[in-house]
Order: C-alpha cells, then sequence, then structure tokens
C-alpha cells in the first residue's frame, strides 16, 4: 500500500511550501472526470437553502467552471444541456455544502488517545498529553473525517506551542494537508502570552500559592514556558503564512487567539490592527466556561464582552466560539455588531459546559454558526448528528428563550457560517454564481424500508442523515469525495501512516503526570467560585 509521505517525492505547490502529487487511490476516472468545466448534478430533491420554498422534486444544478450556473429540475436543465455528462441520480439528495465554522484538528480523536472527558479546565490540562502527530497528517484526516461527513468548508482555530521552527512547521503542515485534500479550510493560528489556568491578572499566582512544593514545582512549566513564541515572532511569521495560503484558493488565513484570559491587552489590540490591514477574520474562545466570566470581573473589573468592546474588537470580522455563558446583557452588547457566535452543542454537553442560549442570540438578529470543536457527543465527527443535537437542545426552550426549529439549525450549518467565514467567497447556498460546493446524499438507507409521499424531505434530511449516507462531495466544481471515500489520497493509507507514526510516539509522562497531580487543586481552586457564588445567591 502506498504511504501518504510517498505524495511529498512530487513536484512543489506554488503556495511556498511542499503540496505534493495525491495519491491515486480509488478514483473514478480521471482528475478531468472529477473536475469537468460543465457537468450537472442531479438528484431526487435539490435543497437549495434553508427556505421552505428552495425544495425542487427531481432537481439539478448546473456546474460551470466551479460556480453555479443553473438550478432547476432535471428536465429543464437537461433539454438546455442535452450533452452535458450527468453525475447523481434520482436516488440522491443534493444539498448546499456545510460549514463547521469552529474545529481543532487532532487528528485522532482524543477518545482513542485514552483522554478521558471530563470538566473543561481539567480536560484542558489532560488533552497535554496527547501524542503529537504530524500537523499535515493530522489536517489530512480532519480534513477526510469533514467531508466525509458532508462540510466543504472549516475553521481550524489551532494553538500553537514549542519554538519558532516547530509553530512555523506546523501552520504550514496544516495549511498543506488541507490544500492537499481539497477542503476549502480557514487556519487560524494563536499563542498564548500569559495565563495557566483562568488566566487574568494575578490568577496564576493566587493558584500556585496554594500549592504544595513539589506539585508547585510541576506546575511552573506550564505556567511559564521557556519556549514560548514571542509575539514578535508570531507576527513575523503570520505575515509568511499569509502571503503562503494567498496563492491557495480554498485555503485562508485568520488570527486565533485562543482566549482573552490568555493573551495580553496590547497582543490583541495588535490583532485586531492586523486583522483590519490584511482584512481577515479573528476566532477566539469566550465564555465557555463560567469561570471565565467570573475571572474577568475579578480581574478586570469589567465582563468578557465589555473588555472587548474596550479593544474595539466587536466588529463582523470576530467570531466568538461556544459564547455558552453569555448574560443578557452581553447579547444586548453583541446586537448590531455583527459579531458571530459559534455553538458547539455536542463539545459543551461533554465538557460540563452547559447549553449556549442560541433562541436569544437569533432573536437579538446575532448571527449564530454550527461548529463541531472535534469533540462531538459521541466522538465521531459527524455534523448530521450536531445539527441534530442542536435542534433537540433549542426546539422548545421554554418561555425564557424563543425556540429553534429545524431549519433555522440547516441555516446555521450553510447560510450563516459560509456569510462569515468566506466574505468575498459565496458558498452556503445553491444559487446561480455560488461556488460549486455541492454535497449528494445517498437516499436508499435513508428512506428505508418506505417513506411516505407527503414526507418533507427536509424534515426527513435533519431526522435521518447520518455521515455514512454522504456520497458525494464537490468543492470548487471537484468530485473530492466520491462513493464516500477521497478522490486525492488513499484514505486506508494515511490512517496507517498515522497509526505507525503515533505507535512510533511514546506519551508525554511528564506531561501525564503533572495533568493527574494537578487535577485535585484545580477542582478544589474552582470550587472556590462556586462557594463564593452559592454565598451570592444565598
Amino acid at each position: 500500500m502506498a504511504s501518504v509521505f510517498d505524495q511529498r517525492k512530487g513536484a512543489p505547490g506554488t503556495n511556498g511550501f511542499a503540496l505534493g502529487t495525491p495519491v491515486a487511490a480509488r478514483m473514478s476516472g480521471s482528475r478531468e472526470h472529477r473536475q469537468r468545466s460543465t457537468y450537472i448534478v442531479r438528484a431526487r430533491w435539490a435543497l437549495q437553502s434553508d427556505e421552505p420554498s428552495d425544495f425542487i422534486e427531481d432537481g439539478a444544478v448546473l456546474v460551470v467552471n466551479g460556480k453555479i450556473g443553473a438550478t432547476g429540475t432535471y428536465t429543464e436543465l437537461r433539454k438546455v444541456n442535452p450533452s452535458c455528462k450527468v453525475v447523481g441520480t434520482t436516488s440522491h439528495l443534493l444539498m448546499p455544502g456545510l460549514v463547521n465554522a469552529h474545529h481543532h484538528s487532532f487528528g485522532v480523536p482524543t477518545s482513542l488517545h485514552g483522554i478521558a472527558d471530563a470538566p473543561l479546565e481539567s480536560w484542558l490540562q489532560g488533552i497535554r498529553s496527547l501524542r503529537p502527530l504530524d500537523a499535515r497528517l493530522s489536517a489530512m484526516w480532519t480534513a477526510c473525517q469533514m467531508l466525509q461527513t458532508g462540510v466543504t468548508t472549516m475553521i481550524d482555530m489551532c494553538g500553537l506551542a514549542g519554538s519558532a521552527e516547530n509553530v512555523d512547521q506546523s501552520v504550514r503542515g496544516k495549511m498543506d494537508g488541507y490544500a492537499s485534500a481539497g477542503i476549502r479550510a480557514v487556519v487560524a493560528p494563536g499563542i498564548r502570552t500569559m495565563g495557566f489556568l483562568l488566566g487574568g491578572e494575578g490568577e496564576d499566582e493566587r493558584f500556585a500559592v496554594q500549592l504544595p512544593p513539589a506539585i508547585r514545582k510541576l506546575a511552573a512549566t506550564w505556567m511559564a514556558p521557556t519556549d514560548r513564541v514571542s509575539p514578535e515572532q508570531f507576527f513575523d511569521l503570520f505575515h509568511a503564512w499569509h502571503a503562503a495560503a494567498s496563492t491557495q484558493p480554498r485555503i485562508d488565513l485568520w488570527f486565533g487567539p485562543p482566549g482573552l484570559q490568555w493573551v495580553e491587552r496590547s497582543v490583541l489590540e495588535e490583532i485586531n490592527l492586523r486583522a483590519e490591514r490584511y482584512d481577515t477574520g479573528i476566532q477566539t474562545h469566550a465564555l465557555e466556561s463560567r469561570y471565565e466570566q467570573e475571572t474577568s470581573e475579578r480581574s478586570r473589573g469589567q465582563s468578557v464582552i465589555a473588555y472587548l468592546d474596550s479593544l474595539g474588537i466587536l466588529t463582523p470580522r470576530l467570531s466568538l466560539a461556544h459564547g455558552v455563558h453569555l448574560s443578557d446583557a452581553d447579547i444586548g452588547a453583541l446586537a448590531g455588531t455583527g459579531v458571530i457566535v459559534v455553538s458547539n452543542p455536542g463539545s459543551n454537553l461533554r465538557l460540563h459546559c452547559g447549553i449556549a442560549p442560541v433562541g436569544k442570540l437569533r432573536a437579538m438578529q446575532i448571527p449564530v454558526a454550527l461548529g463541531m470543536d472535534a469533540t462531538t457527543l459521541n466522538d465521531d465527527d459527524d455534523m448530521f448528528a450536531e445539527m441534530r443535537l442542536a435542534w433537540r437542545l433549542h426546539l422548545n426552550a421554554g418561555a425564557r428563550e424563543p425556540g429553534v426549529g429545524a431549519r433555522d439549525v440547516f441555516a446555521m450549518a450553510t447560510r450563516v457560517g459560509a456569510q462569515h467565514l468566506n466574505r468575498s467567497i459565496r458558498i452556503g447556498m445553491l444559487r446561480p454564481g455560488f461556488k460549486a460546493d455541492l454535497v449528494l446524499l445517498r437516499l436508499d438507507e435513508l428512506t428505508s424500508p418506505w417513506v411516505a409521499p407527503e414526507a418533507d424531505p427536509f424534515i426527513l434530511l435533519m431526522t435521518r442523515a447520518k455521515a455514512r449516507h454522504v456520497d458525494m462531495v464537490i468543492v470548487d466544481g471537484e468530485v473530492v469525495l466520491e462513493n464516500g471515500q477521497p478522490t486525492r489520497f488513499d484514505k486506508r493509507a494515511l490512517a496507517s501512516d498515522i497509526a505507525d507514526a503515533l505507535s512510533r510516539t511514546p506519551i508525554p509522562h511528564g506531561d501525564l503526570e503533572s495533568a493527574a497531580a494537578l487535577d485535585p487543586f484545580i477542582q478544589r481552586w474552582l470550587s472556590r467560585f462556586d462557594s463564593a457564588r452559592r454565598e451570592t445567591d444565598g
């Protein structure tokens, strides 16, 4: 079996870093077959958007040079284009490509690494013991998982650690991996400049002083790493990454500061200035945990959202991942700013964070997108399951919060995320002039053993569809997934390379032992916040 490492022997790419020739895995036909200039995509049902009127029986899309040339019934389009090749059948459902608006490319899921779920603050320390994996392999595997669940566009918010050389290799490897897989990806690197647990002025010191000396020594290397990249180095590297990404039509580069509690004010201000200069976006974690809000109020004297406002960063360039603990005042402050909130329901349940106020946000006209955070409820990166979970969680939120319907969730996973992630590229709906980012689902199992003629195909999709029903994925008019398998590389060879690499990589025992030793003290420290809250509430 060919190794995906063999791809690196191919000709260099045009983006300034190695972009090897893809392995010819199980492909039906040549590259031209997969990227014809003009062809028709046919389906029994075509769902053009989340609007009820956008459903076409025996629907079809005409693809011309990577864009949607026309939509309509198959009969109509075939009559005007009688010589066009046709992909898809009356046993398919056609829909826009999904947008995963917040993710991390762990590659192999955390459960396969032996990392148990835990409350967020403990879990964050536990994942420090993940065996490191080559960034290119990790990105390719992540892209494969995304394509196999119908995601054509994603944002990878990647934290960086280690030397400048390692950081550079990591970001370039991610861009290379996504470009090689053919997915549309935003890579959003960020660095920590302060903070260990909750961040904030003096918080680390207050936490450390109550630790026994031996445990304090373990924590010291995490609190003040000696190989941390400086902000100056990071911004220099970002300039080079941005130039490299600009030559790749499906790759974009954003800033991804990991969280306001871990990045100094001056660095956040510089990120805001440079994002405007590069005309790029910013994504950061915000209010995933209730402790973040309390730490902000204690150390800064203001809420997280008020702090962002003081930085001048509440603009349409910004997306906030999670937003679980946004208060009514926070939501009011976000209204009208153009800031987007990315909900990650599976991750928030797994890591004991809670449920985001999606209904309230949408009622205030604040755009809400959907992300998987590499931590879906079943640890399987199934975007259909994530949509279904969001729908079930928010369908009947009660009198205190407006409900969210199936079409609303579908919009979160397509149109809303697309508008934010690709401001200059039209995706997320099947419309003439939009990019041909399309997904075909097999209907045989989805409708088995029988489906009523009056059944709503949209509700059928939202209720029953799974990643395994995805048959074909098209990005920019190119078939990048066919018969459920990637066309640009051999998935089995990639899996073999990943298994070999991780099998040869020892677990970082020091980090594992430190995480286990620190966890009881982390829990004790957080319980003080809970006690203070109970006294206040009482």
